[in-house]
């Protein structure tokens, strides 16, 4: 059928080209950085070619598709569907690189959803959703409490932390270097200055005072003590603490060991200070588990919410009730650079 009278066909002008989709400058090779790095170079304003994994995860990309591999099951069997601000559904490496850019950085929500294409709320449900997963998957072990007081050569073998990949972090509070995993506990005390009536806040004091709770929380099972800042039964250690005190509030902090593998503590060296009681020991012959003296992890903790039932009123929450309160954490993951570093400073 001819053109209708009176009509002209446009031409479609070849010197008009239009915007390309800052997206899709760069071939996708089916990788997943190469999307997710082509995404956040727009929204961090970062030439694409300048960013580097390590840079925005603060880890290697070993590492990464390590843990992904590990929490993938558990992040698909929650059928939860999140999405970037363009509509596109997030992967799985997309909910683990939010959350942990958001536990590693500190930043609020709002700056990583806008750093990684996305809106706070997001961010909140991804951190919220994958934390539980990121800090209970098996066989992943953090070296935790580096003192900002000490240099990382002076306490981890850094040569095989570094060739096995394994996670550093620097924690705000005190004591010594610690190997977590999914056999570690870990009980919190964050308290108001009134809140224990009579304490006055001082290390000492208040470790004294954790030492009575937990005394009658466990006294069915062994002979518990506190040794200097150590948990003990007998004389074996199986719980380390540490603490933060501010005028109005303190917070005081336990790993306790109720299992380990006794490999991962070839990463710690033998500390410069030790206390008297460890009489030069190994850590094989200073630890024990609490796994061969108290019956079940459920166990301990109901004595230890018996114990705390005893000076306060106990109310268990959720997760999301606290996901969204502000907060500013200075604990953080040591990048590779920053470990090579100080193993090239040692000479060795």
């Amino acid at each position: 059928m001819p053109p209708l009278r009176g009509t002209k066909r446009k031409r479609r002008d070849k010197s008009r080209k239009s915007k390309p989709d800052p997206l899709t400058l760069v071939p996708d090779s089916g990788d997943w950085w190469d999307t997710f790095s082509r995404r956040i170079s727009v929204t961090l304003s970062i030439p694409i070619e300048k960013l580097e994994f390590e840079m925005v995860l603060k880890m290697p990309r070993r590492t990464f598709n390590y843990i992904c591999s590990l929490v993938r099951d558990i992040l698909m069997t929650k059928n939860t569907h999140y999405l970037f601000v363009d509509g596109t559904a997030m992967a799985v490496e997309d909910q683990v690189a939010v959350a942990l850019r958001r536990l590693s950085s500190g930043d609020s929500l709002v700056n990583v959803g806008t750093a990684f294409g996305t809106n706070h709320s997001t961010v909140s449900q991804v951190r919220t959703t994958n934390t539980v997963p990121l800090c209970t998957i098996p066989l992943f072990q953090f070296l935790n409490n580096i003192s900002f007081n000490w240099k990382p050569s002076e306490l981890i073998n850094i040569k095989s932390v570094i060739h096995n990949q394994v996670p550093v972090i620097r924690r705000f509070t005190g004591g010594g270097t610690v190997i977590v995993d999914k056999e570690t506990i870990f009980v919190t005390l964050i308290c108001n200055r009134e809140a224990v009536p009579l304490l006055q806040l001082y290390p000492q004091p208040i470790m004294s005072w954790t030492g009575t709770l937990y005394q009658d929380a466990l006294r069915d099972f062994g002979k518990f003590s506190l040794r200097e800042n150590d948990y003990v039964f007998d004389n074996l250690k199986f719980g380390g603490n540490a603490q933060s005190i501010t005028k109005n509030k303190w917070i005081h902090h336990t790993s306790f060991l109720w299992n380990y593998d006794v490999r991962n503590m070839d990463y710690l060296k033998h500390p410069q200070r030790t206390p008297k009681y460890r009489s030069e020991r190994s850590h094989i012959e200073f630890l024990c588990r609490m796994k061969d003296i108290i019956p079940s992890k459920s166990v301990f903790i109901e004595k230890t919410l018996n114990s705390l039932q005893k000076h306060f009123v106990l109310q268990p929450i959720k997760s999301d009730d606290i996901s969204n309160a502000p907060y500013a954490p200075s604990s953080r993951l040591l990048t590779r650079q920053e470990l090579e570093h100080d193993l090239l400073s040692t000479g060795t």
